[in-house]
């Protein structure tokens, strides 16, 4: 981001489900039980929900936020290769070459790479964004990605 941090979205629902529920009522727009994007701030203003959250559970707002480039959550810090998500978070924050290793950890750690290697956008986009990936398009949106950068147009 322009100030120099990791780009991060919190998820609130996740935070929910980490809590237990437990800051659901007292702060609702930080914690609640269903996914939605009407807290998201985006950008730099994003930082302002995941301070909150980590106010009230540090590492349960680590694990509940998506970190760096590739917008890897917390929780998934180990198939990232990483023993803690205190680890993982520091190193979002040292480059975005860290960013990328960690997307190759976590990728190989769950088999996206074949998709990847075999050009199958629909079966990376759904393993690496889950089922609704197609709501968003992004099957179709990294094939054309894809064609335009093999093309040389990127």
């Amino acid at each position: 981001l322009i100030n120099g941090k990791p780009k991060i979205l919190f998820e609130g629902h996740w935070f929910s489900k980490l809590t237990h529920g437990k800051h659901n009522s007292s702060n609702s727009s930080i914690s609640y039980k269903t996914w939605t994007k009407t807290h998201y701030k985006g950008g730099v203003a994003e930082y302002s929900r995941y301070e909150i959250a980590s106010a009230l559970d540090k590492v349960a707002a680590m694990k509940s936020t998506s970190w760096g480039k590739f917008q890897i959550m917390g929780f998934n810090h180990k198939s990232a290769g990483y023993s803690s998500v205190e680890e993982f978070v520091k190193e979002m924050y040292i480059s975005e070459s860290h960013h990328l290793f960690a997307f190759v950890r976590f990728l190989k750690s769950k088999g996206l790479d074949v998709h990847l290697k075999n050009k199958d956008w629909a079966a990376f986009a759904k393993g690496y964004n889950g089922p609704g990936y197609a709501k968003n398009k992004y099957d179709i949106r990294m094939k054309q990605a894809y064609q335009a950068f093999k093309a040389g147009e990127k």
